[in-house]
């Protein structure tokens, strides 16, 4: 099997999960390999699922090992990677593998994964994106505002990605179909 890799990408709560969600719904053959992190699991995560949880020193072996394709320390002190193996694993049941990272991981992976395209998902407003983050209910204020702070940030690296696409409120099918095109040109 000829897997795809797609980074998926964008502003924490911009609604990467339920792209991702939705398209496994669609019946998609894809596979989201789970993500390594240090923080604690959110309501309705699922260690192996959603993430790897660990202690910041596993984490640390894992980086010491080589085992990442990359990580990075990012909102509230919390590390996140990208276990190789979980990716190696994903190629061998799908026929896209979607890796769904913060942008500052999309940007590290595009030099280990130099094969994969980039998608940068973007809310319709700031506005959106804040409030989405606060009906989460999983962060402190300060912890939003970071998050909000980062956005210029992150917007200026939209140039490192292939396709920019759109998720804006109450268009959730529209953001998923751009990204099945995507899917369809990349095959």
């Amino acid at each position: 099997m000829s897997s795809r890799i797609l980074v998926l990408s964008g502003p924490s709560g911009v609604g990467k999960d339920a792209v991702l969600d939705r398209l496994k719904e669609l019946s998609f053959s894809i596979t989201v390999p789970a993500t390594m992190t240090t923080r604690l699991p959110r309501p309705l995560e699922t260690h192996g699922v959603h993430h790897l949880f660990v202690s910041h020193d596993e984490f640390k072996k894992h980086i010491l090992r080589g085992d990442l394709l990359e990580y990075a320390e990012v909102y509230g002190g919390h590390f996140y990677g990208v276990p190789k193996s979980e990716v190696e694993k994903a190629m061998v049941v799908s026929d896209y593998v979607f890796i769904r990272v913060d942008v500052q991981g999309a940007i590290s992976l595009r030099k280990t994964l130099p094969e994969a395209s980039f998608i940068f998902l973007i809310p319709g407003t700031k506005d959106e994106l804040k409030s989405r983050l606060l009906s989460r209910g999983t962060e402190s204020i300060s912890a939003i505002e970071e998050r909000m702070t980062a956005i210029d940030k992150e917007y200026r690296m939209i140039e490192e990605f292939d396709y920019v696409v759109e998720n804006s409120e109450g268009n959730l099918d529209r953001a998923v179909d751009e990204i099945i095109k995507i899917m369809e040109k990349v095959k």
